[in-house]
């Protein structure tokens, strides 16, 4: 069967941002296995603009609207529509459209506004903004979880990258429609180039450099890490970090981390080609981050050969759990997580090279070839019982719809 798929993505088509790299990759795949696959973003919604962080939220609150509106004057041309969740919070039906409607995970909303709810509580701060500022984010934020409850329960097939998603869509959504869980993955070129950029291991002890990979916020873990580097240079004294793709400036950091940024290379934000050789002479890496849908960061420092301590979190513990759980460390625990990044960084040069080799089988499991097979097979499933109950229906005002088997 040959599929027609829309990716529907209310953010901007930029490769830097994780969402769009997991659907960009995705899509080089299925359009290899001979599937026509096209996009619907903020770029084709709201072309030529340069939002302001302000004109952003409202822009994300009204595309719906528009990805609907796209959807209902092209429906013959799709039979799959993959949306991310909150996209697209309609039913088929509402859309007529008669194929199959996917509500996507890119990190499930329930769990990452149960993190912002605890922020204040983790780490009190001034508040900053003002009052104006905060209710319109708030009610911004308010919308995007109705538009996301009703696209969980409205889609047909809901595709998620952990069970944990999948149990917490069951249980505390009450979604009673079929969960695919798929994780994310490295195409076998790419992980092959990070794997081959990496420079021998002697040499990567010896640069002590920690490597940190995502963008700047308090989600990410950036208000432990003043903590995690004060307590990691009092036991390495020499210790060095690289922080990418943060997507900020170092005034944000200086704020954040209230010392010296002398040891701390900051590199804001790269194209995915260049991280092989910005990965090469690193040590280790760190990811203590609260939520996560997947953790692709930790998967692409695992290909390069680099041991990458995280928090245990869905994501990061699907992806170390069986292999390297000494990795994973409970959520908040500063002075375990910098402790686990010192055993890295003083290890033996033998105990490393075998960790390291560890790390990368671990990197071989998560294909993106395999992945999108797997979800294409499901896909057609879903969509041909779709099509067999329709048939089974009174043909009395059904409309026409053909799959191509």
């Amino acid at each position: 069967m040959s599929l027609r798929i829309l990716i529907v993505v209310d953010l901007p088509w930029d490769i830097r941002l994780g969402a769009c790299r997991v659907l960009t990759e995705l899509t080089d795949q299925w359009r290899a296995l001979g599937h026509s696959v096209e996009l619907f973003s903020f770029t084709e919604a709201f072309p030529g603009a340069r939002a302001t962080r302000w004109l952003f939220a409202l822009q994300k609150a009204s595309f719906p609207r528009k990805a609907a509106a796209f959807i209902r004057a092209h429906s013959e041309r799709f039979d799959i529509i993959d949306a991310i969740i909150g996209s697209l919070p309609y039913s088929a039906a509402e859309l007529n459209f008669n194929g199959l409607v996917v509500a996507r995970s890119i990190g499930l909303y329930r769990a990452y506004d149960r993190f912002e709810r605890s922020v204040e509580q983790r780490w009190p701060h001034p508040r900053r903004g003002t009052v104006i500022g905060r209710l319109f984010y708030g009610f911004a934020r308010h919308l995007s979880w109705r538009a996301s409850e009703r696209a969980v329960h409205k889609a047909g097939l809901l595709n998620v990258p952990n069970e944990e998603e999948a149990v917490c869509l069951r249980e505390e959504a009450g979604v009673t429609n079929r969960i695919l869980v798929q994780p994310y993955g490295l195409t076998t070129e790419y992980r092959k180039d990070l794997s081959a950029s990496a420079s021998p291991c002697v040499q990567r002890l010896g640069e002590e450099r920690v490597c940190f990979i995502g963008m700047w916020s308090p989600r990410k873990g950036a208000y432990d890490w003043a903590r995690i580097i004060s307590r990691l240079r009092e036991l390495v004294p020499t210790v060095r970090f690289r922080f990418l793709g943060i997507m900020t400036d170092s005034a944000a950091l200086r704020r954040d981390l209230g010392s010296s940024l002398d040891d701390i290379e900051l590199i804001p934000d790269y194209q995915p080609s260049e991280l092989p050789g910005l990965l090469a002479d690193c040590t280790v890496g760190a990811f203590p981050s609260y939520a996560e849908g997947f953790g692709l960061a930790v998967l692409d420092q695992l290909a390069a050969g680099l041991p990458t301590v995280a928090y245990d979190v869905a994501g990061p513990r699907d992806i170390l759990a069986r292999h390297l759980p000494s990795l994973l460390i409970q959520k908040g625990e500063v002075e375990a997580f910098a402790i686990a990044l010192s055993d890295i960084l003083r290890a033996p040069v033998a105990e490393y090279e075998k960790i390291s080799q560890t790390c990368q089988a671990i990197a071989s499991e998560f294909s993106w070839d395999e992945i999108a097979q797997t979800t294409l097979r499901t896909y057609q499933l879903a969509l041909v019982e779709k099509v067999a109950r329709r048939d089974d229906t009174p043909a009395r005002g059904r409309m026409s719809f053909k799959v191509a088997l």
